[in-house]
């Protein structure tokens, strides 16, 4: 096409939507320009036109300018989940179209997963085509254990490289999944003599993270507290290691009574810990008291005692007179 001035003097001509068309589009591509170039004379094909006045020059090129209208693509990412061991796959989506794709690159940082030992990152750079709503995945690895804990969790964020046109503020949840159960603390039946020290045993069955505490609490059954025994509900601390073993005294009272053995139960209580521990609890122990002393009786089938001489009611057991056991029942 040609432009024909008729001479005058600061003459305008414009280029209209017959010369320039620009199209719609819906991708992120930012401001994109051309250039226009003039020559004088005619076009090919074109008639004759007058003669060129002396003096007279074409400045230029110009260029045309297309203001993009999309706006940014944004890449956003889902939270995922995984049993520890297996493959956390996140998915990143960019919800528009930009010219040329686009490239992230996931960042991480630890919440209460530990990257190296509870998790590997993936910084793979991830690179989308250019279509709208595309995904990707990347996939991170966890680490199995045997350790008992509550599930952990890490942050992954994303980094846009080679463009201003895209933001990627978003960021995803990835969640270890414990797969380890329930530990459990278990405590042993124990025997010792009226006026000693009972020493109960707890062990923890498996490996607690950042361990446990367990306390003991007492219930009396034949047995008097304060009066037989003493109580201990002081906490004790488990480091968390399987198999670990902790243990506690309680005191008995001695007396002069002759009277069967005697029973109180004695709860644990787990706190401490965000893993799920359970706790074996709610066992009898018993305590046989007897007169102490060296001479010789018996413990009649009415729980009465007498000296050597006399073992008159049926089932009574003669023997020395001596402290019993201690026992869980």
């Amino acid at each position: 096409m040609s432009l024909s001035f008729t001479g005058n003097a600061g003459e305008r001509l414009s280029l209209d939507r017959n010369w320039v068309a620009i199209y719609q589009d819906e991708v992120v591509e930012g401001t994109e320009t051309f250039n226009i170039s003039y020559a004088l004379g005619p076009l090919p094909g074109e008639g004759p036109l007058p003669p060129v006045p002396a003096g007279v020059k074409v400045a230029g090129p110009a260029t045309g300018t297309i203001i993009d209208d999309d706006g940014s693509a944004t890449v956003t990412i889902a939270d995922a989940s995984a049993i520890e061991g297996g493959a956390v796959t996140f998915t990143a989506t960019v919800d528009k179209a930009v010219q040329g794709g686009v490239t992230v690159t996931p960042s991480f940082t630890d919440g209460t997963a530990t990257g190296g030992t509870d998790y590997t990152e993936s910084t793979t750079s991830i690179t989308f085509a250019a279509a709208a709503g595309d995904t990707q995945t990347f996939t991170v690895a966890t680490t199995e254990d045997a350790v008992e804990e509550s599930d952990e969790t890490f942050t992954v964020g994303l980094t846009v490289s080679g463009t201003t046109l895209v933001t990627a503020t978003d960021t995803a949840v990835g969640t270890i999944v414990d797969d380890d159960g329930p530990a459990s603390v278990t405590v042993t039946d124990v025997s010792a003599a009226e006026g000693g020290l009972l020493t109960f045993t707890v062990k923890l069955n498996q490996a607690v993270a950042k361990g446990l505490t367990v306390t003991p609490s007492f219930t009396d059954v034949t047995a008097t507290k304060g009066t037989d025994y003493v109580e201990n509900t002081a906490g004790i601390a488990f480091t968390g290691t399987a198999g670990e073993t902790q243990s506690f005294t309680v005191r008995t009272t001695d007396d002069a009574e002759v009277e069967p053995d005697e029973t109180f139960t004695v709860d644990l209580r787990v706190s401490d810990t965000q893993a799920s521990v359970t706790a074996t609890d709610g066992d009898d122990h018993e305590r046989r008291r007897q007169r102490g002393g060296d001479d010789r009786g018996c413990l009649g089938g009415r729980g009465r005692s007498t000296r050597a001489s006399g073992c008159g009611w049926p089932g009574a057991a003669c023997g020395r007179r001596s402290l019993r056991r201690v026992a869980w029942l």
